[in-house]
């Protein structure tokens, strides 16, 4: 299980962190700011999360008080947003070809701290979790009143649950929580909970978190190993025109 997230007095410590992505993705990124997916814009919503079947073992256990059923998970889930990030800045040749198998794809080196920053300056949300997912066996779920100090969280400001609705600051932490299947994903979430959660007649969509230049919250780019020269030229020139200080760099992952 990954160690915690240091908290010290400025927020998140200096946590390396990077994320794969095709280029098109990175050139919106560029112009338009970081992508903050709603959930239920997922394929899976679910996507090996435990919260569901952690909810359904209290509800048989405890009772009432815990029957909350799938579908008033999908009712909060409507309003949380995430950005899934990889745990390091090491490349990961199966990232590599997930994301760039025919090398039109780039890695963006960051940081947990330059993430939080990043959101801190954002109007749009109530409150924020941020820290590693950790993996669990199928049987070896960990215990209900152990969930929240599995993950380093700050709120803004905690909005009242909606009638015979699962309380969506509980819910949050269930997110860092998934089947071991996935531990090769090595992800490290921020979690956000949208403001208009109050609003139920308001559709919620997607959010960017934007940023410049002056900003610094890309350190490095990689370009991948499959690239061809011409691409690798072209993805230079696009962080020269945002940045001219903008590291670039070619994958460190021999292709034969």
């Amino acid at each position: 299980m990954p160690a915690p997230t240091e908290i010290d007095g400025d927020g998140f410590s200096k946590r390396p962190l990077s994320r794969y992505m095709p280029l098109a993705r990175f050139q919106s990124m560029l112009s338009e700011g970081l992508y903050v997916a709603p959930v239920w814009k997922f394929e899976d919503i679910w996507e090996g999360l435990l919260g569901v079947q952690l909810r359904e073992r209290m509800r048989e256990e405890k009772g009432t008080r815990y029957a909350y059923g799938r579908s008033d998970y999908e009712d909060v889930l409507r309003w949380v947003h995430v950005s899934c990030w990889y745990d390091g800045v090491k490349e990961n040749a199966v990232m590599w070809r997930g994301y760039g198998g025919a090398g039109d794809a780039v890695m963006i080196e960051s940081s947990a701290a330059k993430l939080e920053r990043l959101y801190r300056e954002s109007p749009e949300f109530y409150v924020a979790h941020m820290d590693a997912v950790t993996y669990h066996p199928p049987g070896d779920e960990p215990r209900w009143t152990k969930l929240p100090s599995l993950i380093a969280r700050y709120d803004m400001k905690r909005p009242d649950p909606l009638p015979d609705k699962p309380d969506p600051v509980t819910l949050l932490p269930e997110l860092f929580l998934k089947y071991d299947h996935y531990e090769g994903e090595k992800e490290f979430r921020l979690v956000t909970l949208n403001k208009r959660y109050r609003d139920p007649g308001e559709e919620p969509g997607a959010y960017r978190l934007r940023f410049d230049r002056s900003t610094r919250f890309i350190d490095r780019v990689r370009v991948s190993p499959r690239a061809t020269e011409e691409y690798f030229q072209k993805v230079r020139e696009m962080c020269f025109e945002f940045d001219p200080d903008l590291r670039v760099e070619r994958s460190e992952i021999g292709v034969r």
